[in-house]
């Protein structure tokens, strides 16, 4: 009931703002003061924010009360200037609930600048292994089809096989590739497809990779990167410098 009394309140405006004395305890003087908000409920009263400011926090409603907050505040600045008289800082209470979630906000806009910029095309094709692990709601255990790597970035790849496959998000993945030294078992969904010549077929695959796993990735792409650009060979990775699609062929008959 309080909760639903609290989205009548957000949506109507129904609270009142305090502004409690802050004063300079060796001058004796006021500094400034806090605002301090109070839910003016029609049955009840004034509701202390003790007991309606967890129920904001527990059901996302804090943004709104505390956006209300800022508003008003910055409006009785507004006044009391207008008025002609003397501002002090006016200092408010702000939900920590609304910094985690900007922080996760920025945390999110890196992670995706750094997955947009951490890829890496091989200078041969790879070799790598590719399994269908589901089907539906059906988990399957199949054998492993051959693939060849193009390129791949911490958001997913691109690959050449002679299979036919449908990119249907009830089929789900999962490869098996090593780069310089580093074996890596990634799950991942197929996002396009392409037929490059007859019976030869390329495909992107988006990851649903481990920050664990995204981090020993962005490792290893940042260091054949560097020694692409200084024109040395990538260690301890195998690679097919024939042509893919002979190959690929050969693997068919």
């Amino acid at each position: 009931m309080l909760e639903r009394d609290l989205r009548a309140a957000i949506e109507n405006g129904d609270f009142e703002l305090y502004y409690q004395p802050q004063v300079n305890p060796k001058k004796n003087v006021l500094k400034g003061a806090e605002a301090l908000i109070r839910w003016r409920h029609k049955k009840w009263g004034l509701v202390s924010p003790n007991e309606f400011i967890p129920i904001a926090e527990k059901n996302h409603l804090i943004d709104k009360i505390d956006d209300w907050v800022i508003q008003n505040v910055c409006k009785q600045i507004a006044e009391w200037k207008k008025q002609g008289l003397t501002l002090y800082p006016i200092s408010i209470n702000i939900s920590p609930y609304r910094f985690f979630k900007t922080s996760k906000r920025k945390r999110a806009a890196n992670h995706d600048e750094r997955r947009k910029y951490s890829s890496f095309k091989f200078p041969f094709h790879l070799p790598a292994k590719m399994y269908i692990t589901k089907v539906g709601k059906k988990n399957v255990s199949l054998g492993h089809a051959n693939i060849l790597v193009e390129n791949i970035s911490l958001g997913g790849m691109l690959f050449l096989t002679t299979l036919s496959i449908p990119v249907v998000s009830q089929m789900k993945f999962r490869f098996e590739l090593e780069m310089m030294d580093e074996k890596f078992v990634i799950d991942g969904n197929l996002v396009h497809k392409n037929e490059i010549k007859e019976n030869i077929f390329s495909y992107g695959v988006s990851f649903n990779i481990s920050d664990f796993d995204e981090d020993r990735l962005a490792y290893v792409i940042n260091q054949m990167s560097v020694l692409r650009r200084l024109n040395q060979e990538i260690p301890n990775t195998i690679f097919v410098e024939e042509d893919p699609y002979l190959h690929l062929r050969r693997k068919l008959t």
